[in-house]
């Protein structure tokens, strides 16, 4: 492994002032390096002279292993993410994941878009944090992330570790909360709908209800930088996955189920699901046994704060952005994750604290979008029954005096808005 490194004479980091970088090996091989996240194809002779913000990727000519350090010329107090892809795999009409392309739709979302395609294109990846410490340096493969939100100038990116690129895994606590310190897979998000609104919405409520009985997503904000160019502050998140859910239970990634929206298949089958719905819309909570029957089928109390959660953040998108699980074992109760939450908090309209979340939420209508009814199925026949109710009440009026309470509220807000400042 020491024949084919590159050794180079500065290590990434924050630099105030000019450096002469020079690159060596254990070899008399030839080194190709590149300063603008392309394939090294620039024979190496001098030290270079770096000024500026600069990724710097290099190989060894007989090598197909390459390396890349970054050297950054601001000091952040946010961590800093670095990603190192080749620019035709960003910008090329054909086969560039960040544009539009030849064969997309002329009006929004662009429908057949590049950037809505999922395809996956390998790169290098740097975590440097607020210590000037690179934490992370290895190849990875990366998508676009998001529906809607990938019409921004700054697009969100899906991270995998795979073996094909070297480590299967990325081995660093992500998210210094939990002891987990290896991850497949993560996400850099642009805050979602909530791009240059507060740009932190999404990670502000999800860490908000952190107390809340459901899964929800960690987060840690950063700054990144794309080929040496500074991309601006994202949230590293947790990804929804298989390997989210064995995080966050005592579960194997292997016997669990997830799905999405309304009953789509994420990861392995859809178990009794759609039974459990018909049962819901067919049976009369108000008598006991009926509720008796569903408690065996699905975590209620875990349902109730996720409703509550949802009808308090005024989360107008809650009837698309679905994701819910259960262990594959018998007897296995579904449980609903809280996901996707950038529209809450009133972001389409300025007067969204005056709007009654709870009309829509537990009045029956014809509308497709929000709150369409099959999305608010659950809880609508949950509260006919009166034990039920009552605990609904009771949970929801603890929340508003602890959870939401304005003070609490206000300033966690407050924490977001300096940390980014």
């Amino acid at each position: 492994g020491q024949k084919d490194t590159v050794i180079f004479s500065h290590s990434s980091g924050f630099y105030n002032e000019q450096i002469e970088l020079s690159l060596t090996n254990n070899t008399k091989d030839v080194i190709y390096y590149s300063l603008d996240g392309s394939f090294p194809k620039t024979k190496y002779s001098k030290p270079i002279v770096i000024k500026n913000s600069t990724t710097v990727r290099v190989k060894n000519k007989k090598s197909l292993k390459g390396y890349t350090q970054n050297y950054i010329f601001k000091k952040h107090s946010l961590p800093v993410v670095c990603l190192t892809i080749n620019p035709p795999d960003l910008y090329d009409p054909i086969s560039g994941i960040y544009v539009k392309g030849n064969n997309a739709s002329p009006d929004p979302p662009y429908h057949g878009a590049n950037f809505h395609k999922g395809w996956e294109k390998s790169a290098y990846i740097e975590f440097i944090d607020t210590n000037n410490v690179s934490e992370i340096n290895q190849k990875v493969g990366v998508k676009i992330f998001g529906q809607y939100s990938t019409m921004l100038p700054q697009k969100s990116f899906a991270v995998y570790a795979r073996k094909k690129y070297g480590d299967k895994r990325i081995r660093y606590s992500l998210f210094p909360e939990f002891k987990k310190k290896k991850y497949k897979s993560f996400l850099l998000r642009n805050s979602g709908s909530d791009y240059c609104n507060t740009h932190f919405r999404d990670a502000m409520i999800t860490s908000l209800v952190k107390e809340m009985n459901f899964e929800k997503q960690a987060h840690r904000s950063c700054v990144v930088y794309l080929n040496g160019e500074y991309w601006g502050i994202y949230h590293l998140r947790e990804k929804i996955t298989e390997h989210f859910i064995q995080q966050h239970s005592d579960y194997h990634r292997d016997s669990i189920s997830i799905l999405k929206y309304r009953g789509q298949r994420q990861h392995n089958g859809k178990m009794n699901y759609n039974r459990m719905i018909s049962f819901i819309t067919k049976s009369d909570f108000s008598i006991k046994k009926n509720i008796d029957s569903l408690d065996k089928l699905m975590d209620i109390d875990n349902y109730l704060d996720y409703n509550i959660a949802q009808v308090y953040i005024n989360n107008i998108d809650a009837g698309g952005n679905i994701r819910f699980w259960r262990p594959t074992k018998k007897h296995g109760k579904w449980r609903w994750i809280l996901f996707d939450t950038d529209f809450g908090f009133g972001l389409s309209k300025a007067n969204g604290y005056s709007q009654n979340t709870v009309k829509d939420y537990f009045t029956p209508s014809n509308r497709k979008w929000p709150y369409p009814n099959w999305s608010t199925l659950i809880i609508r026949r949950l509260i006919q029954n009166d034990s039920i109710k009552e605990l609904y009440l009771k949970k929801f009026n603890y929340h508003l005096n602890h959870t939401f309470h304005s003070d609490s509220v206000i300033s966690h807000i407050n924490e977001f808005k300096l940390k980014l400042e």
